[in-house]
């Protein structure tokens, strides 16, 4: 429920309101706590990097009946909003219950249609830097970072009332084999984690230094034991299972595509990708012919010059300078066109490390909790 997140979260950036409009963004807040409830139930991570307070040291725990669990949680609160809807007056109010009435239900959709089709894979290295790296950032207040190390424990079973959680995720993934028909992962995406599990160990590490944790050499070396023992089990239990073919089941990938707020149909998606990369193509082609005249190189197909463009990389010690001097300029084209309003303070840019960049292999922006 990520993304329904967000558009709870979102009251709280609301500019000044009177006193009568504030009275309705309240009544809206209480009904969207009943569903952030519910994200703070089951994915208590995703819950803290949002903002959701109170989640800090909870952790999520991989459970061969938590999708229904979940599913039928949710259904209850749309059957409390639901009612709510028939009773309220307020148009905007309306407005908020049917917006939160609707992702709820796709919510519950998307969640059967995940058990119904695929086989539950977790990148556990990714997921555990995740929990960890949204507590140990520059934009979480001090006192929340030390929840780092309790929800460290947590994941490797050394607090009371937990257990591994590498060892949940397998016995939930064999449980399911007993499924006939589901789909295994892409092998590609299987095989990318696996090269990437020792950058998240070394980026946990990393983390827990820089921010000065104590007490956590135990559970640390526990996990890196823990990762190596999930890799091996995903090696030759899941590997094996894994798909060559990257498509998924139509019903699931619409799915998708409705989460992401997309409301083509996959059928007419496909032929406006079609459609715009052959425009790409086109635009592409003089810009091509140019570089090749100006540079004289020996093709001036498009893919030719790309080719050779890929060759000219940026030294390392030289990208940030690259990244400023470009921002300077674009933020000079936005404010000479008036076309949004910049902070007097300069951009913060910095190099992602190597678990980050495992985790997101692009330039890309760290939004602070709302």
């Amino acid at each position: 429920m990520r993304s329904l997140a967000f558009l709870l979260l979102s009251a709280a950036l609301l500019p000044a309101q009177t006193p009568k409009s504030q009275a309705w963004v309240e009544k809206s807040n209480q009904n969207a706590q009943l569903l952030l409830n519910i994200i703070a139930r089951y994915s208590p991570e995703d819950a803290a990097s949002l903002g959701i307070t109170g989640v800090d040291d909870k952790i999520s725990v991989p459970a061969i009946d938590a999708g229904a669990r979940e599913r039928r949680d949710t259904a209850e609160v749309l059957r409390a909003l639901r009612t709510r809807l028939t009773a309220e007056q307020n148009p905007f109010v309306k407005q908020d219950l049917e917006i939160l009435i609707a992702e709820g239900e796709r919510e519950i959709q998307f969640s059967a249609a995940q058990e119904k089709y695929l086989l539950p894979y977790d990148n556990l290295g990714r997921g555990i830097f995740q929990g960890i790296h949204s507590l140990l950032d520059d934009q979480i207040a001090l006192e929340r970072r030390k929840a780092a190390v309790i929800r460290l424990r947590r994941y490797t079973g050394l607090d009371s009332g937990y257990k591994p959680i590498t060892q949940l995720s397998e016995n939930v993934f064999r449980e399911k084999l007993k499924t006939p028909g589901l789909l295994g992962p892409s092998k590609s995406e299987v095989e990318q984690d696996l090269t990437n599990t020792d950058s998240y160990i070394t980026g946990i590490g990393l983390l827990l230094e820089k921010y000065k944790m104590t007490g956590y050499a135990d559970a640390y070396a526990k996990l890196k034991e823990q990762l190596a023992g999930y890799n091996a089990f995903v090696r030759k239990e899941v590997l094996p299972k894994a798909r060559t073919d990257f498509r998924l089941p139509p019903e699931l990938y619409t799915l998708r595509l409705e989460n992401f707020g997309v409301d083509y149909t996959p059928k007419d998606l496909t032929a406006l990708a079609h459609r715009s990369f052959t425009e790409i193509q086109s635009e592409m082609q003089p810009i091509a012919a140019r570089i090749a005249k100006e540079r004289h190189l020996p093709s001036s197909d498009y893919r030719d010059v790309i080719r050779r463009l890929k060759k000219e990389q940026i030294p390392a010690d030289q990208v940030m300078t690259v990244y400023h001097d470009r921002l300077t300029q674009i933020e000079a084209i936005i404010r000479r066109e008036h076309l949004i309003t910049l902070p007097g303070r300069p951009c913060i840019i910095r190099i992602a490390s190597a678990a980050e960049t495992a985790q997101q292999p692009a330039p890309h922006m760290v939004p602070p909790p709302l």
